[in-house]
């Protein structure tokens, strides 16, 4: 018999992955490489869209003056933002539990008007854990 140790390995904190994760308190917590990739970093604030003509296509764009500021809780933690109103129309339009934890992956850029959105990547049922 030939074994090999597998050890476990955490991606909390360490995840290379952009996503962002909705409470049912409407918080917004973005992981870490989001700072760099989505150009977060510095005193920058958040507007969310919703596609009209698809409304379970939801979009964020990162910039100076957007709706809601985006708060930093140290090098640990990637950025947050609270809106309970829009955590609900999302879930309710994605048809995800309201009561669940949803983890959204954010896809590439794409050119809106003059700046960028990012869509949120939401399938029904992608949450990752009870809360």
């Amino acid at each position: 018999m030939n074994l090999k140790k597998i050890k476990p390995v955490s991606n909390r904190g360490n995840s290379l992955e952009t996503y962002v994760s909705i409470n049912k308190s409407g918080s917004f917590s973005f992981s870490k490489p989001c700072l760099k990739e989505l150009n977060m970093e510095g005193n920058k604030r958040i507007d969310f869209f919703q596609d009209i003509e698809d409304s379970q296509n939801w979009f964020i764009a990162i910039n100076d003056s957007g709706e809601l500021k985006l708060r930093y809780y140290g090098d640990e933690k990637g950025p947050m933002v609270s809106s309970s109103s829009i955590a609900k129309q999302i879930k309710k339009s994605t048809k995800n539990d309201p009561d669940k934890t949803l983890r959204a992956k954010i896809g590439a850029p794409i050119k809106h008007g003059d700046g960028i959105v990012y869509p949120l990547l939401i399938e029904n049922g992608s949450y990752f854990y009870r809360t």
